[in-house]
């Protein structure tokens, strides 16, 4: 029997319509790459997801699903505030995007999607090598590691490859004591420990300085990491010597 050319024109749409139908229905069809990152095979990790599978394309909203690690948390470590991450807000913000708008903060270290991959995996405990030479984290990440409990060795390994971001206080780039040393090139106080006129909170964080504690001493929330504390105190009307001795004091009892 022979099948005209005119069937055919309309039998070949109705199957592979048909056949998208049933993929839908049982649920194969899928028009989005999968953000179920892959698991450990083995050992002691075996079945949790393994953060070596976090690719450019992940948002914070899908490392928050998969790894437990909030997008508030993400955001706070990488640098990323409201206005970087633009109308479509923190939770879409995608990982790829920290090569383009970091690209060039150091000449051996970059912040990029292997920089996520080590992170996440310091913060929830989970063994990773990063996968590059040149793969660093920003120093607002060692703050948050620290606050989560980083084992010392870890914070000193991570310190060891901390990529200063633009407006940000600078962290040493070792530290063989686990304590903030200083490098005589950041915003100033690095070295002593004396909170001055450029001091930021990032690095009040990093003397050991908890963000509780700072918002004990100041009766309220502590300014972004970024932020310089004296400049945000005038912009709140508020007297920067009225605060300092005893912020500095928190800072000396942390030593």
């Amino acid at each position: 029997m022979k099948i005209r050319i005119v069937h055919l024109a309309v039998a070949v749409p109705a199957i592979f319509v048909i056949g998208i139908g049933a993929s839908m229905a049982f649920n194969a069809w899928n028009t989005e790459s999968s953000k179920e990152p892959a698991k450990y095979t083995s050992g002691a990790f075996a079945g949790v997801a393994n953060p070596a599978d976090i690719r450019g394309s992940y948002s914070f909203a899908d490392i928050e699903k998969a790894f437990g690690v909030p997008v508030e948390t993400l955001a706070r470590a990488f640098g990323v505030t409201a206005e970087i991450a633009g109308a479509s807000g923190l939770a879409a913000y995608q990982v790829k995007n920290f090569e383009a708008i970091y690209e060039g903060l150091s000449e051996t270290l970059e912040v990029g999607t292997d920089s996520v991959r080590w992170f996440v995996a310091l913060y929830k405990g989970l063994p990773y090598e990063p996968a590059e030479e040149g793969t660093g984290l920003p120093n607002t990440a060692i703050p948050v590691l620290r606050e989560a409990g980083l084992a010392a060795d870890l914070l000193d390994k991570a310190r060891a490859k901390v990529v200063e971001l633009p407006g940000l206080a600078n962290l040493p780039a070792a530290v063989g004591t686990g304590e903030a040393a200083g490098t005589g090139t950041g915003t100033g106080g690095a070295e002593t420990r004396t909170i001055v006129g450029k001091t930021t909170f990032g690095q009040i964080e990093d003397w050991g300085v908890s963000r509780a504690k700072m918002a004990e001493a100041l009766g309220m929330e502590p300014g972004p990491s970024n932020a310089v504390v004296r400049d945000w105190l005038a912009e709140k009307g508020l007297e920067f010597s009225e605060y300092k001795t005893e912020l500095q004091a928190l800072v000396d009892a942390a030593k």
